[in-house]
């Protein structure tokens, strides 16, 4: 794969995308559960590089803070 002079960057809020697709699957959903047509599609709009935001486990605290 050859970069460009100016690679681009997606950033992407794991944490929300993994809790619409938990909702669409109707279960909880993980990194692998994520469409390669998704990562295709962002391929192909001229994305080099994706980067997974709030890819982290959380506490007590920030769980409920989901929930409520």
């Amino acid at each position: 794969m050859a970069l460009s002079h100016y690679p681009s960057l997606f950033q992407i809020n794991t944490r929300v995308w993994l809790t619409e697709l938990s909702r669409n699957l109707r279960r909880s959903a993980t990194l692998d559960d994520i469409p390669d047509a998704d990562l295709d599609r962002l391929a192909e709009m001229g994305f080099d590089w994706v980067w997974f935001l709030s890819v982290w486990q959380t506490g007590q605290a920030g769980q409920n803070v989901f929930t409520q």
